[in-house]
């Protein structure tokens, strides 16, 4: 029995056929994971995003404010509320509030966590 070039032929039509159908042999076996990853990192991002507008307490705080009322609190019982003003200054590798009474700066703080830190 001997195969001429049209059997051969023949042969691997067959053979394509059936990879198509059923998947070749040399073919990747399993999930794509790329897709898996794309997926979880657009999750990520979305719940991110959703966390920073859900949750406005953080984001509505104005650092100037916060150490305004820090400083009343801690030497309010001599200050005139009308006197003190505060500023937020930025020094662009970090932001500093520097808080003035009559004109005169009485304090420097930063601001971080919803915290005030004052600057000594």
């Amino acid at each position: 029995m001997s195969f001429d070039k049209t059997d051969q032929e023949q042969n691997y039509r067959m053979q394509d056929d059936a990879d198509k159908r059923y998947g070749s042999k040399n073919s990747k076996k399993g999930p794509n994971n790329s897709k898996y990853i794309s997926i979880i990192i657009i999750v990520l991002i979305i719940l991110t995003g959703a966390n920073r507008l859900f949750n406005p307490s953080e984001a509505r705080i104005n650092p100037s404010q916060a150490a305004l009322a820090y400083y009343l609190e801690k030497y309010g019982d001599e200050v005139d509320t009308n006197d003190v003003k505060a500023t937020l200054r930025n020094f662009g590798c970090h932001q500093e509030i520097h808080v003035f009474k009559d004109g005169k700066l009485v304090m420097r703080a930063s601001y971080a966590n919803g915290r005030i830190y004052e600057i000594n």
